[in-house]
């Protein structure tokens, strides 16, 4: 045989591992790293924040729909039916007397409140007077926040429409 023949490298043994193995371990961190993101912003977008889910309402505590500034503001609402709640924002200048706010033309029952906080947790006044009966409430005057935070809630098996007036 001539001693500058081509001959084929020795063959070495390789350990043997499944198939994708390191592939599915990878992707297993991820999810695992990723899966709170992931459930926290399939919440956001149901906008539901871990509650019932807000059929036939306007906006959720977490997004609020902004409907203008005070005084002056209104915006033509429904809520669908209970026990469900429509959130709102309306801005309002530092040192804004006393306002009213006022739910009309109620097709069915809801009541009204209005909060300081974006997080509808301190409630300024509230307004439960029943049925289809115009619902207001006037915060303290004056007025020493830079928005007010509007939960309408449903106490009707179908929903209802209104009209929300700051004034």
């Amino acid at each position: 045989m001539n001693e500058f023949a081509l001959r084929p490298p020795p063959l070495r043994r390789v350990p043997r591992r499944r198939p994708g193995t390191a592939v599915q371990s990878t992707v297993r961190a991820v999810v695992r790293q990723a899966a709170p993101l992931l459930a926290a912003l399939l919440l956001a977008l149901a906008g539901c924040q871990g509650e019932k889910q807000n059929t036939g309402s306007e906006g959720t505590a977490a997004v609020p729909i902004a409907i203008g500034a005070a005084p002056g503001a209104s915006f033509s609402g429904t809520v669908g039916q209970a026990p469900a709640s429509s959130f709102y924002s309306v801005t309002t200048p530092t040192g804004l007397a006393t306002r009213v706010i006022t739910l009309t033309n109620l097709t069915d029952d809801a009541d009204l409140a209005v909060f300081t906080d974006a997080g509808f947790a301190s409630k300024y006044c509230s307004s439960s007077t029943g049925g289809t009966a115009t619902e207001s409430c006037s915060p303290p005057s004056p007025v020493d926040t830079a928005a007010l935070y509007i939960q309408v809630k449903s106490y009707s098996a179908t929903g209802t429409t209104y009209l929300l007036t700051v004034n």
